[in-house]
């Protein structure tokens, strides 16, 4: 996450912020997990905007449901614990910046293991030198990986991810560089993440594809279909009528400076805000790239190769 400099608490912007966050409290507090507090995780979305004025050029109503999203999925957006994120990107169809929730490298490890399937799961980059080694056989998948001691590691030839849980066989998705390539080019080829780290962004594409080889609960489900819905440019929602209802749809409504006339019933706005929120269509003109992730940069940045982010 860029930091651009620190927004003032007093700054008008923070304040409306912070004063809808209130407004959709309740909306708010009946879709987060009970073991997360609503005033927490509204107070850290505060302190994330302050550290990230683009998001007020977004949107309104693409910030304010991205951050339903991100209590649905009920994950941190504070930017620094690496489970979720709110994403500036430029949309074409409004001619300005829209805002994206994207669950992180370890947003995506908390819904595995909170899915019961997995009670630990990692990502790993394989580069040339190293000595790798997979097979499939009839009662397992056999992987073995050891990295070079060498200080240049080489070309990055794939990675890989593992799930282990208590007395089962591991699972194992491994992604060779014709994979990451291509979800990379169906994404932003120039974004920070993938330029300048690209060993971390690599790591997590076998880790979104393991995400659909182990039980999730219906909303992690769609955040991982989500993500590889991306790669394909495609979008799939996660907020809809039954996460927005009548009153917050009026209240995202509002935000967006919207006049509502007082005929136009809370169930056609409803539906309406449910369009905007995304379909299934194909977006042209969004940058769809899932962004790096500020813990998988310290978790792969080890000389030479990136690191190993299970040793973090």
């Amino acid at each position: 996450m860029t930091n651009q400099g620190l927004i003032k608490s007093n700054d008008s912007r923070i304040v409306q912020l912070r004063g809808n966050l209130d407004r959709m409290g309740d909306q708010i507090e009946r879709v987060l997990p009970a073991i997360i507090s609503p005033e927490r995780f509204v107070a850290t979305i505060v302190a994330y905007a302050q550290r990230m004025p683009a998001l007020f050029e977004c949107e309104p109503l693409s910030l304010y449901a991205s951050v339903m999203e991100g209590a649905v999925a009920g994950l941190s957006l504070d930017g620094f614990t690496g489970e979720g994120y709110l994403i500036p990107r430029y949309d074409k169809r409004i001619g300005g910046k829209a805002c994206t929730f994207l669950p992180g490298y370890k947003g995506l490890v908390k819904l595995m293991i909170q899915g019961g399937g997995v009670d630990t799961a990692v990502g790993r980059p394989v580069f040339e030198k190293d000595h790798f080694e997979f097979r499939y056989t009839a009662e397992r998948d056999e992987l073995v990986h050891v990295p070079t001691r060498e200080g240049e590691a080489g070309l990055l030839i794939g990675a890989y991810a593992i799930g282990r849980k208590r007395g089962q066989d591991p699972v194992v998705r491994v992604c060779w560089r014709p994979e990451i390539d291509a979800a990379r080019g169906n994404g932003a080829q120039n974004s920070f993440g993938w330029q300048d780290h690209f060993a971390a962004m690599a790591s997590k594409t076998p880790l979104r594809r393991m995400a659909n080889m182990v039980p999730l609960s219906p909303v992690a489900a769609v955040i991982a279909r989500r993500e590889d819905a991306m790669d394909g440019g495609a979008h799939l929602p996660l907020v809809d009528r039954t996460v927005i209802d009548q009153s917050v749809a009026a209240s995202l409504e509002r935000v967006a400076g919207r006049d509502i006339p007082e005929e136009e019933s809370a169930s056609t706005r409803a539906d309406e805000l449910a369009n905007r929120l995304g379909g299934s269509e194909r977006e042209p003109g969004c940058d769809d790239e899932p962004p790096l992730d500020p813990e998988d940069v310290a978790l792969f940045s080890g000389a030479g190769r990136g690191g190993d982010p299970e040793g973090a």
